[in-house]
């Protein structure tokens, strides 16, 4: 799958992939996403996003960090900067407070 998309993009530069976006979107795919990063070796690391999975606990806190990247993601607005500085995960408890 990989392969064609890098295909078609080169073949179209200004084509878009919704279809794609819609899927990594979805509430079911991100949460099948999070199940896999909290349950590998690095949930206790922070990521490039300085989030550390493992601080991620009850299904609360697990819904509201989905939500947030989901509609920072749907807004088109979802940069790793932008990620870090919202208000609410700013300071949240699972945020890495030394990056």
């Amino acid at each position: 799958m990989q392969a064609k998309l890098h295909h078609w993009a080169n073949q179209d530069p200004g084509r878009r992939f919704d279809d794609l976006f819609n899927l990594v979107c979805h509430p079911d795919f991100l949460t099948v996403a999070w199940e896999r990063v909290r349950g590998n070796k690095g949930a206790r690391t922070a990521g490039v996003d300085r989030v550390i999975p493992a601080f991620i606990s009850g299904d609360a806190d697990v819904m509201a960090f989905l939500n947030d990247a989901r509609e920072q993601l749907n807004a088109r607005a979802f940069t790793l900067d932008g990620f870090l500085t919202s208000t609410r995960l700013d300071h949240a408890p699972f945020c890495n407070p030394h990056h």
